[in-house]
C-alpha cells in the first residue's frame, strides 16, 4: 500500500499501489515499475517467517485478553515514526511481534507482559572501527545492557563502496550484545574484509521490558 503526503499537489508518496512503486534517493523522488521478486525461500528467510507465525499463534492461543489488552494500551501510547518522520500508533500485535519474534528467533522465551508505560528503549551508539588485519568491530556502546537486554547487530547485505553514503537495506542480523559482551566486539572477522570497502551497521536496543528502540546506523571504511 503507498503512503502519499499531500500537498498544494503531491507532497510525497512512497509504498506501493497498482503496479507501481513511489520512492525517493538521493537525486529525488521517482516511480518504477513493480516486479515481484522471486522468493528463495532462504534459511533466514524461513527463520524469519517462522518467528512470526509462531509469536502470531501464541498472541491469539496462549495470551489473555487481558495481556492482549495491556499490549494494545502499550502500543496505544507509542507513537512510531514513518517514512515521512510523522508519527503514528499501531497495533498491539504488531508491538508483541516486532519484540518477541526476535525471541523467538534466538531460541529464547517469549515476553507476554507488555511494557508497563509507553515509549520506546534507548537508540544505542557504537563507536566502530575497521581493518584488514582486525576485522570490523564495536569498540564500544553507549548504553548499559542489564538483564536480558539487547541490542542487535545487523550488516549491509554486502561491503558497498567508500563514495556511497548512504545505505537502507537489505540488513544482515548477524548477533546481539547482552550484558556479557566485552569491548572491542568483532563483527566481521578479518578474513572477509579487504581495504578499500565501507560496511554498514545497524543497531537496535530490545529492552528486557518488551519496549524496541529506534535504529542506530554507521559505517566503517576499512583503510589498511
Amino acid at each position: 500500500m503507498a503512503r502519499i503526503l499531500l500537498g498544494p499537489m503531491v507532497a510525497d508518496a512512497r509504498g506501493k499501489e497498482g503496479g507501481i512503486v513511489f520512492s525517493r534517493n538521493a537525486a529525488g523522488h521517482y516511480i518504477r515499475a513493480k516486479v515481484s521478486p522471486v522468493q528463495p525461500r532462504t534459511p533466514a528467510q524461513l527463520t524469519v517467517r517462522e518467528a512470526v507465525t509462531y509469536c502470531s499463534q501464541v498472541w491469539r492461543d496462549v495470551l489473555t485478553p487481558t495481556l492482549r489488552l495491556a499490549w494494545d494500551k502499550y502500543a496505544s501510547s507509542t507513537p512510531l515514526t514513518n517514512c515521512f518522520s510523522h508519527n503514528y500508533t499501531t497495533s498491539g500485535l504488531a508491538m508483541f511481534l516486532r519484540y518477541n519474534t526476535l525471541l523467538r528467533r534466538l531460541s529464547l522465551a517469549l515476553l507476554t507482559a507488555a511494557p508497563s508505560i509507553g515509549g520506546q528503549a534507548g537508540s544505542p551508539f557504537g563507536a566502530l572501527t575497521g581493518t584488514d588485519a582486525a576485522g570490523v568491530k564495536i569498540t564500544s556502546l553507549n548504553l548499559t545492557l542489564t538483564g536480558s537486554d539487547l541490542v542487535t547487530v545487523s550488516l549491509c547485505a554486502a561491503p558497498m563502496s567508500q563514495a556511497r553514503n548512504y545505505y537502507s537495506g537489505p540488513w544482515q542480523h548477524k548477533t546481539c550484545l547482552d550484558p556479557t559482551t566485552t569491548y572491542p566486539f568483532t563483527i566481521v572477522a578479518s578474513d572477509l574484509t579487504t581495504i578499500g570497502q565501507r560496511w554498514f551497521v545497524r543497531l537496535r536496543m530490545f529492552a528486557k521490558n518488551g519496549m524496541v528502540g529506534p535504529p542506530w546506523q554507521g559505517q566503517v571504511d576499512i583503510l589498511a
